[in-house]
């Protein structure tokens, strides 16, 4: 089974083999970024600290096995979860009990062929998204399939990264063309359009760049297939009422933006930038080899032996946002690394330092409440579990 902290990583790279690179533009644009108001930090205020209760209110998995969840979402008394490797919802009570199952492998009405994304909709409703079929589903909470759309969106494995408050989805994806083997590092663009639930386009957000790639050099077996590349920076979003915001990754970074795309402010935080050590590159490489199957170790020992391993680590590693608009921003961990706590940077809607809040290093958190987070934990024994946590905030 997939180790907790390369299971994404994982499923990225694998996804960039399929697609392709670009020659698109390399840096992106985003709308009014000069007359943008920024506000700077010289570092982050670490003297409030919020936790995780030591013990999960609700936690679904174990007895009702989990293949991959790709998303979870609380709706009231309601968890449900996207599970991607079953291809189905499934819907759950807070007491973990499975309430209903629905979905099969297919392209018709209720199947799925990449169920990608779950998350909340206007109406107590929950939409499942599926990325290979550009395919929007709406489910009661009772997991009644009510409608679906078809999303006429361009590029490479468009994804959902929320919601605003009138249903509108913010969904990305990734445009370029072919790259030369051997051609470096680069960064395709990512364009962000907000789409009606009902598959029309409504506003271009921004383009900005992709994640960091590389296609392996000729002369090896894997020459010109596209790899993530291994420490790489990547593009966030979050999504909050009537805001978007979005990190590249070049710095400590998030601007916010409307939901036509005009820039409204800038968060920026000084950042020390940590470098990539050969003992780090070693350690990554283990764990992944570790865990890709012998059938295809070969093909990934020569993918990351050709990989341009870049000098340093990237500053962030996701964003999510709460129910009362604070911006969570997550500390990069590097996959191989020694086990340790995962660290949140919390901020306000004026971009105020609000807290630092811990958690568990195996946690990707979906949804944060006021007094509680919602994500996918793996256990000690590789078993995939969605939990909410109590957010202890003294």
């Amino acid at each position: 089974m997939i180790s907790p902290g390369l299971a994404l990583l994982l499923a990225g790279m694998l996804a960039l083999l399929a697609g392709c690179g670009g020659d698109g533009p390399e840096a992106g644009s985003a709308p009014d970024r000069d007359s943008l108001e920024t506000v700077e930090h010289g570092g982050l205020d670490t003297s409030r600290t919020w936790v995780f209760g030591a013990n999960p209110v609700a936690d679904v998995g174990g007895d009702e096995a989990l293949v991959q969840v790709a998303g979870a979402v609380r709706l009231g008394d309601r968890i449900v979860v996207a599970d991607a490797g079953a291809y189905q919802l499934r819907f759950y009570d807070l007491t973990g009990k499975l309430l209903r199952a629905t979905g099969r492998e297919g392209n018709g009405p209720g199947e799925f062929r990449h169920l990608a994304w779950a998350g909340p909709l206007p109406g107590d409703s929950v939409g499942a998204w599926d990325a290979r079929l550009r395919r929007l589903s709406v489910y009661s909470r009772d997991g009644q399939l009510g409608r679906t759309a078809e999303f006429g969106i361009k590029g490479f494995f468009p994804a959902v990264q929320g919601v605003f408050a009138d249903g509108s989805l913010l969904i990305a994806a990734q445009v370029g063309a072919a790259r030369a083997p051997g051609a470096g590092a680069w960064r395709d663009t990512a364009v962000f359009v907000r789409m009606l639930s009902t598959g029309e386009a409504h506003d271009t957000v921004g383009r900005f760049r992709g994640p960091e790639q590389y296609a392996a050099p000729g002369g090896v077996r894997t020459a010109g297939r596209t790899y993530g590349l291994p420490f790489g920076r990547e593009t966030f979003a979050a999504v909050h009422h009537d805001r978007a915001f979005v990190a590249t990754g070049d710095g400590y970074e998030i601007t916010a933006y409307d939901t036509s795309g005009r820039g409204l402010s800038r968060l920026r935080v000084r950042f020390e930038p940590r470098p990539v050590t050969p003992s780090e590159i070693s350690a990554y490489r283990a764990e992944l080899l570790e865990n890709v199957g012998t059938s295809d170790a070969a093909e990934w020992t020569q993918a990351l032996e050709a990989a341009p391993y870049p000098r340093q680590m990237p500053a962030l590693a996701g964003l999510v946002a709460s129910s009362e608009g604070h911006v969570w921003v997550r500390d990069y961990h590097p996959p191989g690394a020694p086990e340790r706590e995962s660290r949140w940077a919390v901020f306000d809607a004026e971009w105020k330092p609000a807290a630092v809040v811990r958690g568990p290093t195996r946690f990707q958190i979906f949804q944060i409440g006021v007094d509680w987070v919602l994500g996918r934990e793996v256990d000690a024994d590789g078993a995939e579990h969605v939990r909410i946590y109590p957010l202890v905030r003294p």
